[in-house]
């Protein structure tokens, strides 16, 4: 039951990694990406006239915005990747407890 304890150990690893990884999704999405749109906004009503304004403004949405967005699908790609481990992991816990299941249906523990 040594291994039974351990998978359960690893799956409440894999959980609150999974959890952190959300919470930095949101935070990227609330600190990086509104941010820089609200500035860009700012910027495009008013707040920054001329080239200089407008350069900001194309650098923001070509190089900071899709640069923050890469940033977010890494992490989102992270998470699936260890979501998908997580699923050959009870894969195989449910495929070695088959086998054991198998290999004893036979006998009887008297």
């Amino acid at each position: 039951m040594i291994s039974s304890i351990l998978m359960r150990i690893a799956r409440a690893i894999l959980q609150n990694v999974l959890q952190q990884l959300n919470q930095l999704f949101q935070q990227i999405e609330e600190q990086a990406m509104n941010v820089i749109k609200a500035i860009v906004q700012q910027v495009v009503a008013g707040a920054w006239i001329g080239k200089a304004g407008d350069a900001f403004v194309e650098e923001m949405m070509q190089i900071a915005l899709p640069g923050t967005q890469n940033i977010q699908s890494s992490v989102g790609n992270f998470g699936n990747g260890i979501k998908k481990a997580q699923e050959i992991m009870d894969n195989a816990e449910n495929q070695a407890m088959n086998i054991i299941k198998n290999a004893t249906s036979g006998f009887s523990f008297l």
